[in-house]
């Protein structure tokens, strides 16, 4: 077999790469301060009603703000809405408000997720297929964290090799993670991924890279079920659940670097039909929007033993606005993500 030669650029990239990561791992920012099995990432959705004043911010360890986005036009890391996001012309200012959550909290880690479902594959494709271009997004990324005092980022490039992303997404996820430990590194940020939950979604991941080049991984074990199917079904079973972790342990991935993704929202759907004791049943589209949500087929309102006993290295909810966080529903509030807190630092294991 003939030996696959790499562009110039990319063979540069892989041997400088690997002598910085060399250099750069062990003084790695590691998980945050916290065992990993207490770890639990806090997912914010900015444009929910949920102020970040009004999180109860000693139920999480980390927080990641959702969300930035790439400029395709310079591969330039980039507010996804200027009027939340910032605070100048009269702007929400929500950086800066869920940044300073870390006076009340030194120990927090708040991160910002670049990249969302919406936005695809297509732009980060492009992005990663060359070096230059991986450079001047890893440097934006950078200066785009420093400027607006986050703590690392969550690459939630959704995802490699589909959505509109090519054949050579996997080699080139690989280098781009590589530069972006080594500059997150250099100015002791954190680097984490949101990871699909299936294998046809996980062939554009080379688990090796990930191992290497993440400080931990989200795995998105939720959205098994949704309206777009044309039967009902369960969101996040934990059978599923559990073959999704199973994918990443099968491909020795350390089980303290999986964060398991749990939804804080239910998926809804209207029925074809009413009838009784019949399962699935047949659905016409996504039910009614939720006051909260602002979205069809989704309302706000277990998996906390599966965390510990197979010692993954925390929770992540998706999302914390989506937690009953004025407790109409409930007695106190956000009652899933406290169940989470007290479970995983507790090491308790309900029976």
């Amino acid at each position: 077999m003939v030996p696959k030669v790499l562009p110039e650029d990319q063979k540069a990239a892989r041997v400088k790469i690997s002598r910085d990561l060399l250099n750069h791992c062990e003084k790695s920012t590691g998980n945050g301060g916290y065992g990993s099995s207490e770890r639990i990432v806090c997912y914010f959705n900015s444009t929910n009603t949920l102020a970040p004043e009004d999180i109860d911010i000693s139920l999480c360890t980390h927080l990641v703000y959702k969300a930035a986005v790439l400029d395709p036009t310079n591969n330039e890391v980039v507010p996804m809405r200027r009027m939340y996001d910032l605070g100048e012309n009269g702007g929400k200012g929500m950086y800066k408000r869920t940044v300073e959550l870390k006076i009340l909290k030194p120990e927090l880690r708040v991160l910002l997720a670049i990249g969302t479902w919406d936005e695809g594959s297509i732009k980060f494709s492009s992005m990663a297929s060359t070096g230059i271009g991986r450079r001047r997004f890893a440097r934006s990324a950078v200066d785009f964290l420093r400027q607006h005092g986050f703590d690392g980022m969550s690459l939630d490039w959704e995802y490699p090799g589909r959505q509109g992303g090519g054949p050579d997404d996997k080699r080139n996820y690989d280098l781009l993670t590589f530069e972006l430990r080594i500059e997150l590194d250099r100015h002791g940020l954190l680097l984490s991924g949101l990871l699909p939950q299936t294998r046809y979604w996980l062939e554009g991941y080379d688990m090796e890279s990930v191992k290497r080049n993440f400080h931990y991984i989200c795995l998105n074990t939720y959205n098994y079920w949704g309206p777009w199917w044309d039967y009902t079904g369960i969101a996040a079973a934990l059978k599923d659940v559990e073959a999704s972790v199973n994918l990443y342990l099968a491909k020795k991935v350390p089980s303290d670097m999986i964060v398991l993704g749990i939804p804080a929202y239910a998926q809804t759907a209207n029925l074809a039909y009413a009838f009784k004791n019949q399962r699935p049943q047949i659905i016409v589209g996504p039910g009614t929007e939720g006051p909260r949500s602002r979205t069809r087929g989704r309302l706000g309102y277990d998996e906390a033993r599966f965390i510990v006993r197979e010692k993954l290295g925390g929770a992540m909810i998706m999302s914390i606005d989506s937690d009953d966080f004025r407790g109409i529903g409930s007695n106190g509030t956000f009652p899933l993500t406290r169940t989470l807190h007290r479970i995983l630092h507790s090491r308790e294991e309900e029976e």
